[in-house]
């Protein structure tokens, strides 16, 4: 087998079997059947609502309206599924299962080829995958959340640009068919998903400054602003028919940002306890007062009055903000157990979370250690990281957010380990690996 194809390895197939055959156990197990109607909050109801009405509509509660919380892609996929199926039906069921398992197992392999072309053994290689399907950290994500909500497609996105810089920094620029393929995803990442879209992009300036002439990069700058731009358009367009403000993306940022930043939230003891009365107290998805002051101002005016009232607090309190933020960086980073209560499952908080720590902080040590050796293939990992750290480091993370990150430091983390047990960690710099096709 050709080590420029791992994806096609016998093993790496094995895992992916097994990986499956443990998410649809998981699944009988914690909820009677391996397909099965479940609801993942808002973007869940969302998506019943187009399925229904052919609306974006009802985010917070049942008579809501149309909505601009969502973006629109997942939500009208997964509606437009429970329209043509029925909303709880069997056959609904397993066709999202397999919609939200089928984007993430693909987004697994898209990486693994990527890390192949970064020049990784095999046996990181296959290390990395068996972290991922043999050690479902997320697996409530995997095969539930990721049916309405855009973590699966947008992971899957950010693999597929991850893999085409690993190319393109062993001196294979992509031709015009790649070009366009890299503007248009990467301005339908940014849209579905705005964090993940500027992660992307901020790996991507690193590489196109060192490995893609000037012409390819003003091409792909150009296709892919107008793309973004004509996206974003229609749904400004949408929304101010809609919910009579010409809004370019989400309406979510004033609801998200106090959900973290808080004079209460400063104490670090019950960090469940808190976040759940905090929950109660805000969002309107929980809150009965929050739910009448949207029906009473529509959900982007109790947003921007949410906001404006953190936004004074922060700039009034900038070491507190420090301190949450630094606090915030590290649970996004090292998800703790208390957090593993927000994920639509509680069991095995304690161990999810070590896991999930052990793989985020050997990774992050794979990639610094990498570096400093002279394994530039991993600056556009580290790059994307970084990024997408330091802007969800602003909101209270949740392990659906850690996820966006886990799989990719995955591979790093298999590969430091692997450099340890080969006697080899100790020295100061790699020779230059080739994955020769």
């Amino acid at each position: 087998m050709r080590a420029a194809h791992p994806h096609f390895d016998r093993a790496v197939l094995a895992l992916i079997a097994c990986g499956l055959l443990l998410r649809l156990l998981w699944l009988t197990i914690v909820h009677g059947a391996p397909f099965v109607a479940l609801s993942a909050a808002e973007a869940c109801d969302v998506a019943i609502a187009f399925a229904q009405t052919g609306t974006l509509a009802d985010a917070y509660f049942p008579g809501q309206g149309p909505t601009a919380h969502l973006m629109p892609l997942n939500p009208a996929i997964a509606g437009w599924v429970m329209g043509w199926l029925g909303t709880a039906t069997l056959a609904s069921a397993a066709v999202l299962t397999l919609w939200s398992v089928g984007q993430v197992f693909i987004a697994y392999l898209v990486l693994l080829s990527a890390f192949a072309h970064a020049g990784l053994e095999r046996i990181a290689l296959r290390g990395g995958a068996a972290i991922l399907l043999l050690l479902p950290v997320f697996v409530p994500q995997e095969v539930i959340d990721f049916r309405y909500w855009e973590g699966g497609t947008a992971l899957l996105l950010a693999a597929c640009h991850l893999r085409w810089m690993m190319i393109a920094q062993r001196g294979a620029p992509p031709a015009m068919v790649g070009l366009l393929a890299v503007a248009f995803t990467g301005a339908l990442l940014t849209f579905v998903a705005p964090p993940i879209g500027i992660a992307v992009a901020v790996a991507w300036g690193w590489t196109a400054w060192r490995h893609l002439a000037i012409r390819s990069t003003m091409i792909v700058l150009a296709i892919g602003l107008a793309a973004f731009s004509a996206m974003s358009l229609a749904w400004a367009v949408r929304n101010e028919t809609a919910i009579g403000v010409a809004l370019p993306s989400r309406s979510n940022l004033g609801v998200e940002l106090p959900m973290a930043n808080y004079p209460q939230a400063l104490d670090a003891t019950a960090p469940e306890d808190r976040f759940n009365a905090r929950l109660f107290a805000v969002h309107p998805a929980a809150s009965r007062r929050a739910q009448g002051a949207v029906r009473s101002y529509g959900e982007r005016a109790y947003a921007l009055a949410l906001q404006r009232v953190t936004l004074t607090w922060m700039v009034r309190h900038p070491w507190a903000m420090t301190r949450l933020y630094v606090r915030h960086l590290v649970e996004f980073l090292a998800p703790q157990p208390w957090q593993f209560y927000f994920t639509g499952w509680q069991g095995m908080r304690a161990a999810r979370s070590l896991i999930a720590c052990t793989v985020s902080m050997l990774g992050l040590a794979g990639l610094i250690v990498g570096l400093w050796r002279g394994q530039r293939t991993f600056a556009p990992v580290a790059l994307y990281v970084a990024a997408l750290a330091l802007q969800f480091a602003m909101f209270q993370p949740m392990p659906r957010y850690s996820f966006l990150i886990y799989p990719v430091l995955a591979w790093p983390a298999a590969w430091l380990v692997a450099q340890w047990r080969a006697g080899t960690i100790r020295h100061p710099r790699l020779p230059r690996t080739t994955i020769r096709p």
